[in-house]
């Protein structure tokens, strides 16, 4: 993953002129996960601590809270008030999703670079 043209493309000679360390890659890759990430975000204002969360932020929580803030599964579908079928078909969704817009940006840093 960390041979992605985004990725290379963003990847820097560090200051004292060494290529980037795989630690370097990896945070690149976070970087540009939880960028995708925040493209599920809704436009709609975000649902207050005390309140249910709406169906159109869903996707958005569920791997926001699961891979960035590390809640475990069952906290999340607690505050989602959804069973675990539900869960798991939304976090589907919601991967395929960064997985699309992932190829997607491939695919134009592909046709930027040729």
């Amino acid at each position: 993953m960390s041979n992605l043209r985004g990725i290379e493309t963003g990847l820097k000679r560090r200051s004292d002129g060494t290529p980037p360390t795989f630690l370097d890659r990896g945070k690149a890759v976070s970087e540009l996960l939880v960028a995708l990430l925040d493209e599920l975000k809704p436009e709609t204002s975000a649902p207050k601590k005390d309140q249910s969360v709406p169906r159109e932020w869903q996707l958005y929580t569920i791997l926001y809270n699961s891979y960035v803030l590390e809640e475990p599964n069952r906290e999340v579908m607690a505050k989602l008030y959804v069973g675990e079928g539900t869960f798991n078909r939304a976090r589907r969704r919601a991967l395929r999703a960064v997985a699309k817009s992932l190829a997607e940006l491939e695919a134009s840093a592909g046709r930027c670079l040729l």
